[in-house]
């Protein structure tokens, strides 16, 4: 299946945070973290961050301008998102002077940047709107972070994993399935499981190889989900979460590679490229 796209972008948390290795532990933790930013999303998109692109002088296009360290996106604005912005002190300066915040001439300046899909379409069933039937992701996050370790966490999971593996099997669409039998007797959809792509067939932008992990117990309870991350530009993280099985977003391992490469190419068609920051002397350099 191609020709996949992962709806409005958006997203931010951050990753300073000891991610166990079991898998149990794992899914725990960060469904503990989707929680924090479930109950302060809407607090901070609502309180703490006012943002009209029909303020703005040039025209803003619906968007939403974000600085990402150097990286300057227009992003749908809109949706239940979590930001977190530079402090004050650490902000470059204002390219458009008077300009309000997020618009062209003065990128909203963030550490990261998060859409919780999740959470809105929970906020849309409430309100009697019909959920949307197109793969998505739960939750899609752009990080700034210089570590380039970062660009191996969800594979040193999956070598792990394989390593363990009961069950090895190479898929049509050039992923290894590494397949852990939990100690109860269930379904083999239910079991923990990673993929990676062989490298022939598909890597990160970086030219690592691309790897998801995936918690036990989604196709019965879908109580855990599918992990994503690498660095989609130097320095800057992009992950996501995904559901394989259930719901009217569901990704399906068979289609994660062409819906990651659909995504990624959204993220550069939102890039703005050759945007230039004012410097104390005024030259731009």
């Amino acid at each position: 299946m191609v020709g996949y796209t992962a709806g409005p972008i958006a997203g931010g948390s951050c990753v300073s945070f000891p991610w166990p290795r079991n898998r149990v532990s794992l899914r725990l933790a960060l469904s503990a973290i989707l929680g924090l930013l479930s109950l302060q999303a809407s607090a901070l998109a609502a309180n703490e961050f006012k943002y009209d692109p029909l303020s703005c002088k040039a025209d803003a296009h619906g968007s939403l301008y974000i600085a990402l360290d150097q990286y300057i996106f227009a992003v749908p604005w809109g949706g239940d998102v979590m930001i977190d912005r530079v402090p004050a002190k650490d902000r470059r300066l204002v390219p458009v002077p008077g300009e309000p915040e997020g618009c062209p001439g003065n990128p909203a300046q963030m550490r990261n940047y998060s859409f919780l899909y999740a959470l809105q379409a929970a906020h849309e069933a409430q309100q009697g709107v019909a959920p949307a039937v197109r793969p998505s992701t739960d939750l899609l996050q752009l990080i700034v972070n210089s570590d380039s370790t970062m660009d191996r966490f969800e594979l040193d999971f999956a070598e792990q994993t394989c390593r363990h593996a009961t069950v090895r099997e190479e898929l049509p669409n050039g992923l290894t399935a590494c397949r852990v039998k939990p100690v109860h007797d269930a379904p083999i959809e239910d079991w923990g499981a990673s993929y990676i792509a062989r490298s022939e067939i598909y890597k990160t932008p970086q030219g690592g190889r691309f790897a998801v992990d995936c918690d036990p117990g989604m196709h019965t309870d879908q109580i855990g989900y599918c992990g994503v991350a690498y660095m989609v530009l130097p320095g800057l993280f992009l992950t996501y979460r995904f559901q394989p099985f259930l719901g009217p977003r569901a990704i399906p391992i068979a289609d994660i590679i062409e819906f990651d490469r659909g995504l990624r190419t959204q993220v550069n068609s939102m890039l703005i490229k050759d945007f230039i920051w004012p410097t104390i002397d005024g030259t731009g350099n």
